[in-house]
């Protein structure tokens, strides 16, 4: 069976289920729906019933037959009877669930549904359900399928694109370009931002592809709980990263199980406090600023107010304080209130994310929860910040101010601002990352963080302000590196690496952070090349080298790297990737030792490899260290290269 056809059935059937389950809530709501509804239902149930049958998914065809066939008795009536909508419901659970591998409720959902005749007998299948005379309607618009890795192949080429149009900008435009020159240069640029947004725009979808399992949760929920519940939706057209409604469906689910299992009161509480007997849980989307925010909000009874006193004790965050590991506002511990868990893997996601969480509660009103998250991972709002000569991205949902001036108290070694009548931790960045800096001077440039419910302040050298980066992955290599998100290239085509704020604020937080003295250099400074066919892997070893004050040249190849040694024989010690374009990490290191001049050259491989075959050709071709990259970190990389520079 071709892999790409068995994908295409199982996303058609998924929509079509996803549909069927929603026209059955409404006909449930709407006292058992309309003509329409249900020929809309039998419409979907015989296609997937056909579908099924060519693809070999036999149980999911005779279940959709069953359905067929329940669907066919209501037609002759024009309504839903009220007690089969469930056992559709439940059926169409059964085949979202075989769609994705776990077929084990078929047979129970089976039962719920008489067998069919075309499948008892053999008789020919009803054909398209449309009657004669019925007008058509309007066909759906075309859509072409493409898979995701296609999509963030092209962003990547476009973002490498952007990047080189930069480059030409520098070399080309400003002052000494002719004006022809510098109109092209601008139509370039107009050209490459039009495909960045097309491109974009293929990444990005609405919020409504995943919230249509929520009118169902919201029903199971509410009648497990016994509450009378509505559910509202607004702003679902809103886009965001795919990558990014990947991972919020289930978060939703859980949010909107808290508000009805945490905050919508049973009838009676509600009856007997003045409110409608029906509750409401309002999902709304919208943008702020350069962010998505998703809210839950629900018009329960909210929290105490001894919560609401502990939290403006801990700075105001009232997401800190419910997100606390084990924490939970039930009285009663159930299964349906999920043991007072998740909230704080919530919260743990989203500024993984680089977003945040924020709660808002009032005594007897109501709850929101807001998820502030980036429209795209592709090209993030991030704010700059620099120390020691290098530049970092902070996203910006995290930044709470920029400060300059502000009151600095030190006691015990340890510093803090005092900002709005609330204390902050204060650190050196450099303190934080772990790397060598000029001191600062005593009235340095500050960020004010926000993560976790606590804030931090982290003193720079300069802080250039609030731009979007386009983001890209830092590699196999460096991608496990605690504390960095990703690289952000800059609108000047540099390179940033963007700082996890949570990771931050949790070290400030234990940090004693003193005035740092002016770093020490020795006469001759080490000189490091790094090898390495990715671009963000190159940036991120050289900016982990450099901060701790080595030189540090780069190439994007073995070839490249061996001219640059002809051409430059000041180099200590070499970083190389193995598997890389045209001449490989290998081949490099062999050519190296060819020559007298190189044969004592220190030559640390990094490499995904960890074999012993593997280990021995390097040893073979002369290679002095070997790192593996799933055991990557940057002390390991520092500790070695400081390593091979002492012995030389």
């Amino acid at each position: 069976m071709d892999d790409r056809l068995l994908e295409i059935f199982r996303a058609e059937s998924e929509e079509r289920v996803a549909r069927m389950c929603a026209v059955l809530l409404a006909a449930e709501a709407d006292s058992g729906g309309t003509a329409d509804d249900i020929d809309s239902l039998f419409r979907d149930v015989h296609s997937i019933k056909g579908s099924a049958g060519m693809f070999g998914f036999d149980a999911i065809g005779v279940l959709a037959g069953s359905m067929e066939v329940s669907l066919a008795d209501a037609r002759q009536t024009g309504s839903l009877p009220g007690s089969l909508v469930p056992r559709l419901l439940q059926a169409t659970d059964a085949i979202r669930a075989a769609l994705q591998g776990d077929t084990t409720t078929l047979q129970t959902a089976q039962g719920g549904l008489r067998e069919p005749d075309s499948v008892r007998t053999g008789a020919p299948s009803t054909g398209d359900p449309a009657a004669p005379g019925t007008p058509r309607t309007e066909p759906a618009r075309r859509t072409l399928r493409v898979g995701a890795e296609k999509v963030d192949r092209l962003l990547a080429t476009v973002g490498e694109a952007a990047l080189h149009q930069r480059r030409l900008d520098h070399l080309v435009g400003g002052e000494s370009g002719t004006d022809a020159a510098r109109q092209e240069l601008e139509r370039g640029e107009s050209l490459i931002t039009d495909l960045q947004d097309a491109v974009l725009g293929l990444r990005t979808l609405p919020l409504e592809t995943i919230v249509g399992t929520l009118p169902r949760a919201l029903r199971d929920v509410a009648a497990e709980s016994g509450r009378d519940v509505r559910l509202e939706l607004d702003g679902t057209d809103t886009p965001l990263d795919r990558s990014v409604l990947d991972g919020i469906a289930e978060v939703l689910v859980h949010l909107l199980r808290n508000a009805v299992s945490h905050g919508v009161e049973p009838p009676d509480e509600r009856r007997a406090a003045g409110k409608p007997v029906q509750g409401v849980v309002r999902i709304t989307a919208g943008h702020r600023g350069g962010l998505v925010a998703i809210t839950c909000a629900d018009d329960g009874r909210g929290v105490s107010a001894e919560l609401i006193a502990q939290s403006a004790q801990r700075g105001g965050s009232l997401a800190g304080v419910l997100a606390e590991a084990g924490f939970s506002t039930a009285q009663e511990v159930s299964e349906l209130s999920g043991r007072g868990v998740g909230l704080d893997a919530v919260k743990r996601h989203v500024e993984g994310l680089g977003g945040a969480l924020e709660v808002d509660s009032t005594p007897g009103k109501g709850t929101a929860v807001t998820l502030l998250l980036p429209l795209t991972l592709a090209i993030l709002p991030v704010f700059i910040v620099e120390r020691g000569g290098h530049r970092f991205g902070l996203p910006l949902a995290s930044v709470h101010e920029a400060l300059r001036g502000a009151p600095v108290h030190e006691l015990h070694g340890k510093r803090s601002l005092q900002v709005a009548g609330d204390v902050v931790p204060l650190a050196d960045l450099a303190d934080v990352l772990g790397t060598d800096a000029p001191a600062l001077p005593d009235d340095p440039p500050v960020v004010l963080l926000g993560a976790g419910g606590r804030r931090a302040a982290l003193a720079c050298d300069r802080l250039h302000g609030d731009q979007e980066a386009v983001v890209k992955p830092l590699g196999a290599v460096l991608g496990t590196v605690p504390g960095y998100l990703g690289g952000a290239v800059l609108g000047d085509g540099r390179i940033a690496l963007l700082l996890d704020p949570a990771r931050l604020v949790r070290t400030v937080a234990d940090a004693t952070a003193s005035k740092r003295a002016p770093t020490k250099t020795a006469h001759r400074t080490p000189k490091v090349l790094v090898v390495d066919d990715q671009f963000t892997v190159r940036e991120l070893e050289r900016t982990i080298l450099e901060a701790a004050g080595y030189r540090v040249a780069t190439a994007g190849d073995g070839r490249a790297a061996l001219e640059l040694l002809n051409n430059d024989g000041d180099v200590d010690v070499v970083v190389s990737d193995i598997e890389m374009p045209g001449m490989d990490g290998l081949a490099m290191l062999e050519a190296i030792r060819g020559q007298p001049r190189f044969s004592s050259l220190p030559v640390v491989i990094v490499s995904s490899q960890n074999d012993d075959a593997s280990r021995q050709r390097g040893a073979a071709a002369g290679a002095d260290a070997w790192v593996v990259k799933s055991q990557f970190d940057q002390q390991t990389l520092l500790e070695t290269v400081s390593g091979l520079v002492d012995l030389r």
